[in-house]
């Protein structure tokens, strides 16, 4: 267990850095479910990339720590993006700073000039690494599935639970969308992340 005093100083880092470049930002708090246990202290800090120059990304990247080897990936997507997100996790091992990437614009304007509005495409990537310790660090990438139905991610849900014995979290995945989406919505567009974690979007639904 990590020291609340420690926890806390880690947390504010976001938000201290939005402060200081006195930068507007839109403001997610969430909480993830883990094996016995829940993570109520994350949140995320969406900053319009136009409001950002160089010099300033590289200070909060090197403020909050970012590995070394990801600063090159980062720049190398930057100008794809529409915005980032600053990120904090704490968990029962340790605390995560996050930075996002997200490409929404970018992939509006693949999909427009597509024949086939199906094609999946990067819709973020996060950077991810320990508070504490930035040599335990990970890249994901989210993919967006245009179109994709309430059947659709359950099907893909049971392909990739097909060989496993335990299947209670994909029954606990399927009971929540059906849950979530009314029959109206069963053939409203869904956004899926490639690790798995299933996000409903309510783009162009009233």
């Amino acid at each position: 267990m990590i020291d609340e005093k420690t926890v806390f100083n880690k947390y504010i880092v976001p938000s201290k850095l939005v402060e200081k470049f006195n930068l507007k930002c839109g403001y997610e708090k969430s909480f993830k479910l883990l094996d016995r246990q829940l993570s109520p202290n994350r949140y995320l800090l969406g900053i319009s990339k136009a409001d950002l120059d160089q010099e300033k990304l590289e200070a909060i990247c090197k403020q909050m720590n970012m590995p070394g080897n990801f600063l090159r990936e980062f720049q190398d997507h930057l100008a794809d993006a529409n915005l980032i997100l600053l990120g904090f996790e704490e968990n029962r091992e340790n605390c995560i700073f996050k930075i996002y990437l997200e490409f929404w614009d970018k992939f509006l304007e693949d999909m427009s000039q597509r024949t086939n509005k199906t094609v999946p495409g990067l819709l973020f990537l996060g950077f991810k690494w320990d508070a504490l310790d930035n040599t335990k660090a990970a890249i994901t990438k989210y993919t967006y599935y245009p179109q994709l139905t309430a059947e659709g991610i359950l099907k893909r849900l049971s392909d990739l639970y097909h060989s496993h014995e335990d299947k209670t979290s994909f029954e606990i995945a399927g009971e929540n969308i059906r849950l979530i989406l009314p029959p109206a919505w069963q053939g409203s567009i869904l956004r899926q992340r490639s690790s798995n974690t299933i996000c409903l979007s309510a783009r162009g639904k009233a």
